[in-house]
């Protein structure tokens, strides 16, 4: 089987003997979406991260395309419904609860993000960076103390509650498929922004959760409250989020992903844009999973998955 690895750089070389070992032919590249779009015919199995969308238009090229093996769970930067007309399989890590339950990179993440909106680090870091020493023009908050709202307590919500409990924050959450002994359930979205200092989210995307943090969820928030998300950049509706920033109905927020992340559309967005000009609100590029520790483990295991099925 003819194999491309289409983000080669700090990929796993073990990885690559493996497959080698197995009888596979292995090519490496750093692709965009047209090195791609032009090449992917020559593959039976593409192996990707999030640097391309994998889109229709990409697979009609794809003519003897069998499987595409990515190293995520979310599956938005696949084509789902022209794979599965189209007899291609795609391999990702949804349901791998076990191996799961070891990376833990998002959820640090999650909290460095929530320590940075309450901190102000970043500014700061800027400031000190341009010979400027104020400290009283970053006086932050403490985790403390405070109540965080967990939206999804899945896997990575569980992390993040119990981190926030490490840091001695009262926990509450909303997950309408989870029950927990351990933290308060709230009936609704809005009860739970009613209540929330920090607001996290930790949801798949999908028809259900697509936009559901909207206006009527910033309506119902705290004026100090902030949102933290590295979920899906689609679970937010960004042009509100934009309006409660900009007005004042929350504080801040700390985004590791947006809604069309692939090219360079985002950094001419309305939320890039934004942040270039206001400190309160940070955004990293979809770096939640982006640990060697992760990655390599996520390469051996999904490469390892790959095989078993081939």
């Amino acid at each position: 089987m003819k194999i491309l690895i289409t983000e080669s750089s700090g990929f796993s070389r073990s990885v690559v003997v493996l497959l080698r070992e197995r009888g596979h032919t292995v090519s490496l590249r750093q692709c965009d979406y047209k090195s791609l779009k032009k090449a992917i015919s020559r593959y039976d199995c593409i192996i990707v991260r999030l640097g391309v969308n994998i889109d229709k238009d990409l697979l009609k090229c794809a003519s003897r395309l069998k499987y595409v093996v990515t190293m995520t769970t979310g599956v938005d930067h696949i084509d789902e419904e022209y794979c599965r007309d189209a007899d291609i399989q795609i391999i990702s890590l949804q349901g791998d609860r076990s191996f799961l339950r070891t990376v833990t990179s998002t959820a640090e993440l999650t909290f460095a993000l929530m320590l940075n909106v309450y901190r102000h680090v970043v500014p700061a870091v800027l400031a000190v960076r341009a010979s400027e020493w104020n400290r009283d023009a970053y006086i932050g908050k403490e985790v403390q103390g405070k109540i965080v709202g967990v939206v999804g307590l899945g896997r990575l919500g569980l992390m993040v509650a119990r981190y926030s409990k490490a840091f001695g924050a009262d926990v509450i959450y909303y997950d309408p498929y989870v029950r927990s002994k351990r933290y308060t359930r709230c009936a609704s979205l809005r009860q739970l922004a009613q209540k929330a200092d920090i607001v996290t989210l930790h949801v798949p995307l999908d028809n259900k959760t697509r936009n559901m943090i909207d206006w009527s969820f910033f309506q119902s928030c705290k004026s100090d409250a902030i949102l933290i998300n590295t979920s899906r950049g689609g679970v937010v509706e960004e042009k509100v989020l934009l309006r409660a920033l900009r007005s004042g109905r929350i504080a801040g927020a700390g985004l590791d992903v947006l809604a069309d992340e692939v090219g360079k559309k985002n950094m001419k967005g309305l939320l890039t844009t934004y942040a270039r000009e206001h400190d309160n609100l940070i955004i990293t590029p979809h770096i939640g999973g982006a640990t060697s520790d992760a990655m390599r483990r996520t390469e051996e295991y999904i490469v390892r998955k790959f095989l078993d099925l081939v």
